[in-house]
């Protein structure tokens, strides 16, 4: 699925198009809202122009936020300081979340958008902190947020224009279906498709075709989430990168203007696998069954992400138990011939001690594995001089030269076992890189087979080896990708029995998932009948009788000739995995760019990270579960199957990728590695620890968005920079807003419920309301008194303990579903979650539960606030009129610290005064514990309860009487 989305943008996205995103493209959609009064009223009447007049004026005003009243000029042109021949650079986003600069590596700063009065263009400048630039400019703005921007106005015309499509779209088919004649009819039913394509005449647009094509993808690329909850679908944005996607903007210098323009180039994603399967199960009228070796896998570099589609999808994701796949493995192990047996032999990695050339021979151990007369003849020292020179020469600098010798070995040992087994007639070789594509490596192999086998004796030329490696030939060896020329040489030949010994050299991958490769029994042929549906004897087909596997290395590689279409999908799929690997949790943002950087800068791309070891191995199983899976096709078997393997894959081999249905080949395959190796010893502590900070500083990013929509209206001192590009609701509220809202209390309502869980399964399908809430929780460690290692956070730490010595309180929080304790094992929230939002929502239900029982106050009494009211108070009590009376801030602070305001945040005494002024009513603040008095002024409370959770009588009678006078 990910390749075709890939040839799919790269398609939509290749040559000049890749300049419609960006400026370019906000340029095209501006010059359509500028023709608004030269269009016909034909077919819209007034209504287009009434989507135009629309959309200009939120262009005009997130324009104008940004740039002033800077005109929109066509060109961008370098600064006059910038070197033309440098590497440019660029911006990654995916959502509203994320945001990267890239770069080669050594490019520092930011890319900057500037305007000097008096010109009539923008200059694209540098600057680490943009400071110098605004020194020369008058309007300095980051590319990020100029980039940003003119996205926000793109969507907002492409919403007008969709809006209109869509009614326009439902009034013909309302027109079609009570026509009668059918002159009327030869168009056939309209389509969205047609309707869109009769906006755009409209305009005679030269980017028609373009500007067509993302109208369409914007009506049908969903970029939200739809959940159930209180008996409601409640539509939620989900900033993941599975749903909204990524795109990477550079600048590009045109070398054929004089003038050196710059374009900014686009490369995007909108849809994911994991988006099609959502969109698909969520329609409910769908089933989607994944069923192979990558359907299982753990690695999201081989796999869907699973555990994103289980998290958004809940109960409506099953996989197979441990019980289920057992009985699925017992029941296809019936069907195996008796008799049957497995052998399984692992391959040395040979190391050089010494590394230097002229201390490198060719071992004994593989000296004797080739043909006597070679070695006396002295063609096999021959062939090893001609090799080390190529090792070397290709080798260059790197560390270690003879890395290539231990594959050379490698194949060595296996075309012996293959060649001296009489009761092999097949033989699979799997390695990493194709041999087809490597045209000396081709030639080595048969050199090697030949010298191996004897047939060199019927090819040698005097001077062979004079100018390198003979150019022979040898019958057993076949090398393709291909997999029609397999099929019609080699299948073919090993079933008419033309061919009776063949190994068959390939790369992993080299062949689609529903391949087979089987062949039908030659005459003759000893073979295990096992139990077939075929009954026809003649057409019994058998599996193969021997395979080699490498220890797969190409987990996420670029190579640093590629050229045209493969480096444009080479950068695809890096930026797919990379943000994928980031979604799970296993990359940071910063690793994310390191790897963007080397993607793009045009070298060799090889991925090392110790944080993605789990995903790598699990992968690597994929990919040998795959290739072991080519002899696993049929029932009908050799006595022995030979499975030869490369010791470097034991690092592969843990018990999380294990975890699974196997075939009986590949369960043997296991057996021996942990048998000889014991399961991968590879210490996952420290990337356990990262993937926990790299997901609580995603939480962090979103709880402070969802917080910066929510409290949108609140006071703050800060401008608010979201360009909101949507249709504002009746009551002037922004779609971003609302959600915010409405995410904020069902975030709030899920942690004091959950503060503990022991799977993701365990949430409910309304608090998947908040879309990053597994990212809020971490398999944190802690000790006896339940504090989390690592910091000091615990039930007492956030006032817990004593809050629940309170009956009144107790009985609340036990009422309502609310946790009482931390119960052990299993996830917890993060420590800065607990320490803050949690803390702060205990101690406003503790107040609740006071307030609910030592006054008259009904839930009734309590005003819901929202919109732009919302949390200008937690607790604000109405008069029986419905009024505003009074209301409480309430807090849940450590009495034994002092507490002042946030450094940036507006005072306290002023905030309370403007949240007074709009609520109508006097705000009082109140603490839950006792607190010093000599801080506190008329409109705050030290204290409801004391240490021992006893109600401080006078207190509580304050607060009744602020509530009841």
């Amino acid at each position: 699925m990910r390749d075709v989305i890939i040839e799919q943008a790269c398609n939509k996205l290749g040559g000049e198009n890749r300049y419609s995103r960006g400026y370019l493209g906000y340029l095209q959609y501006l010059d359509l809202v500028n023709s608004r009064n030269e269009l016909s009223t034909a077919y819209y009447d007034d209504k287009l122009v009434g989507a135009l007049e629309k959309g200009q004026s939120i262009i005009l005003e997130n324009w104008k936020r940004k740039m002033g009243n800077v005109v929109p000029y066509k060109n961008i042109f370098l600064r006059s300081s910038e070197p033309i021949d440098s590497y440019r650079r660029g911006v990654f986003f995916s959502g509203s979340l994320f945001k990267l600069d890239i770069g080669s590596g050594k490019e520092k700063g930011r890319a900057y958008i500037c305007y000097k009065h008096g010109e009539k263009e923008f200059r694209l400048g540098h600057s680490l902190d943009g400071e110098d630039l605004r020194k020369e400019f008058q309007v300095v703005v980051p590319l990020d947020d100029f980039l940003r921007m003119v996205g926000g106005n793109v969507t907002a015309v492409k919403k007008q224009l969709c809006n209109l499509i869509q009614e326009s779209l439902k009034r013909r088919q309302e027109e079609f279906r009570i026509m009668v004649d059918d002159k009327d009819q030869y168009m056939g039913w309209p389509t969205q498709e047609r309707e869109t394509h009769t906006l755009m005449a409209r305009f005679e647009s030269g980017a028609e075709k373009i500007i067509e094509q993302q109208l369409l993808d914007y009506m049908t690329n969903r970029k939200n989430l739809d959940i159930m909850a209180d008996d409601k679908k409640i539509k939620m944005a989900d900033d993941s990168f599975y749903m909204q996607g990524c795109q990477l903007y550079q600048e590009d210098i045109d070398d054929r203007d004089s003038a050196h323009r710059v374009r900014l180039s686009c490369r995007e994603i909108t849809t994911t696998p994991e988006k099609i399967l959502y969109s698909l199960v969520i329609s409910g009228q769908v089933t989607v069954v994944l069923c192979s070796a990558t359907a299982s896998s753990k690695s999201v570099i081989s796999n869907l992400d699973i555990d994103h589609l289980k998290f958004v999808l809940g109960d409506r994701v099953h996989t197979l138990s441990e019980e289920e796949s057992e009985k699925f493995d017992a029941l296809v192990a019936a069907t195996y011939p008796k008799g049957h047996r497995v052998y399984t032999e692992s391959l040395q990695h040979y190391r050089y001690a010494d590394k230097r050339k002229e201390k490198v021979r060719l071992p004994d151990h593989y000296r004797r594995m080739f043909s006597q007369d070679a070695v006396d003849d002295g063609y096999v020292d021959e062939w090893f001089k001609l090799a080390r020179e190529r090792v070397y020469k290709t080798g260059g600098e790197s560390s270690d030269p003879t890395f290539e010798f231990y594959r050379i070995y490698q194949f060595i040992e296996a075309y012996h076992w293959f060649y001296t087994h009489d009761d092999i007639h097949s033989m699979l070789f799997f390695q990493n890189r194709s041999a087809v594509k490597d045209k000396a490596l081709m030639t080595q192999m048969r050199v090697l087979a030949c010298l191996i086998d004897g047939s060199y004796k019927d090819q040698l030329k005097s001077g062979d080896f004079d100018d390198g490696l003979p150019e022979w030939e040898n019958e057993h060896l076949f090398m393709s990708n291909n997999l029609q020329e397999v099929e019609q040489v080699v299948l073919n030949g090993l079933s008419d029995g033309s061919l009776s010994k063949v190994m068959l050299v390939t790369a992993y991958g080299s062949f689609k998932a529903g391949a087979n490769l089987q062949y039908q029994v030659p005459e003759g042929l000893d073979f295990l009948k096992g139990d077939n549906w075929e009954k026809d004897e003649s057409k019994l087909k058998k599996d193969w009788d021997a395979i080699y596997l490498q220890s797969p290395t190409s987990y996420l590689t670029m190579d640093g000739d590629r050229t045209g279409l493969a480096d444009e999908q080479g950068i695809y799929r890096v930026m797919m995995s990379l943000m994928m690997l980031k979604e799970r949790g296993w990359l940071s943002p910063n690793q994310v760019k390191r790897w963007l950087d080397c993607a793009v800068s045009g070298g060799k791309l090889y991925f090392r990270e110790e944080s993605v070891a789990r995903d790598k191995a699990s992968w690597a199983l994929t990919i040998l579960e795959q290739a072991v899976g080519r002899i696993c096709r049929t029932r009908n078997k050799p006595h022995t199957t030979y499975i030869l393997y490369d010791e470097d894959m034991k690092g592969y081999f843990m018990r999380v990728g294990l975890q699974k249905s196997q075939t009986m080949e590949f369960k043997a395959l296991v057996s021996d590695v942990v048998a000889h190796y014991g399961e991968s010893d590879m210490d996952m502590c420290r990337v356990d620890a990262e993937k926990r900070m790299n997901d609580a500083a995603e939480a962090r990013r979103a709880l402070n968005r969802m917080r910066r929509n929510a409290l949108h209206f609140t006071p703050h001192p800060f401008s608010d920079e979201e360009d909101f590009d949507e249709d504002e609701e009746q009551n002037g509220i922004p779609f971003r807003v609302r959600n915010g809202q409405i995410m904020n209390q069902y975030y709030k309502q899920t942690i004091i419920t959950q503060p503990v869980i022991d799977s993701f399964e365990e949430l409910t399908e309304k608090s998947k309301i908040v879309t990053f809430l597994h990212k809020c929780y971490g398999d944190w460690a802690r000790n006896d008194l339940g504090e989390i290692e690592g910091s000091s956070v615990s039930p007492s730490s956030v006032r817990l303990d004593i809050l629940m010595k309170n009956d009144v309180i107790r009985a609340h929080f036990e009422q309502n579903g609310y946790a009482t304790e931390w119960k052990p094992g299993g996830l917890i929230l993060h420590p800065e979650i607990l320490m803050a939002d949690y803390a702060g929502e205990i101690g406003e239900e503790a107040f609740r539960a006071l307030v609910l029982r030592y006054t008259h106050c009904d839930e009734d009494a309590f005003a819901h606030l929202e919109g732009r009211d919302y949390e200008l108070a937690d607790f604000v009590i109405n008069d029986a009129d419905g009024n505003h009376k009074v209301a409480f801030d309430v807090k849940n602070m450590n009495p034994l610290i002092e507490h002042n305001d946030r450094e940036g945040d507006l005072a306290t005494s002023r905030k309370r005064m403007i949240k007074e002024e709009r609520l109508g009513c006097p705000l009082y603040t109140v603490n839950m514990l006792k607190m010093p008095d000599d801080s506190m002024d008329s409109h705050e409370i030290c204290g409801v309860i004391d240490k021992e959770g006893h109600v401080i009588p006078e207190v509580m009678e304050r607060i009744k009487k602020l509530i009841e006078s």
